[in-house]
């Protein structure tokens, strides 16, 4: 059991800069003195920042954070700086599945097609029927007297058919153009849990 705080270790801490005791530090992010802090320097390097890269190297900072316990499984290292965010933006790979309403379409007209037409050749045939006399025969009267050369009578004349055949519509396609109803905004939401801010310190004596 040891009664004095070990280099490098975090506390949680309600006070102010003020009352802050001797060899504690904020985890600020702050850059140190590497001469001046050259325990904490020896203990925790530049694994949270590098200062000027010559004299100076950074504490950590829990300005908004939370700390994580490290895990060796998933390759961490110590002096991850930032992980996560506040505040999220959802993606469509995010999205459960889900319909959109039928919204607005325009069905266009159809595309280019062709109507066959079948022709085997054919023509029109038939004969007139005879005429027949009355019974009173054929006569004829003198100029001036008047009369007719034959009585009332048709002739017909049968017509067959023609063989002609108009094929369906040739394949083809509609284009349909619009969009589906439209649900969100894009705007992003806090996945931040319930929380109280606090500071934490770092011992560097």
């Amino acid at each position: 059991m040891y009664s004095w705080p070990l280099t490098g270790e975090i506390k949680l801490y309600t006070g102010n800069a003020s009352s802050l005791a001797k060899d504690w530090v904020f985890c600020h992010g702050q850059a140190l003195s590497r001469g001046g802090y050259q325990r904490l320097f020896s203990v925790i390097g530049v694994s949270f920042g590098a200062g000027n890269g010559a004299t100076t190297f950074n504490v950590p900072d829990f300005r908004g954070r939370f700390p994580l316990g490290l895990d060796p499984r998933r390759n961490e290292t110590a002096g991850i700086r930032y992980s996560g965010a506040a505040n999220q933006t959802l993606s469509i790979d995010h999205l459960p599945a889900h319909a959109h309403n039928q919204g607005t379409f325009i069905i266009h007209e159809a595309g280019n097609h062709v109507h066959r037409i079948y022709d085997p050749g054919h023509n029109h045939g038939g004969a007139t029927g005879d005429a027949p006399y009355s019974g009173g025969g054929y006569s004829m009267r003198p100029s001036g007297g008047g009369g007719n050369d034959n009585g009332r009578h048709a002739h017909s004349i049968p017509t067959g058919l023609t063989g002609i055949a108009i094929a369906d519509s040739g394949n083809h396609t509609h284009n349909i153009t619009g969009l589906s109803g439209t649900v969100g905004s894009n705007n992003s939401f806090s996945i931040m849990p319930p929380s109280q801010a606090i500071d934490y310190i770092i011992f560097a004596g």
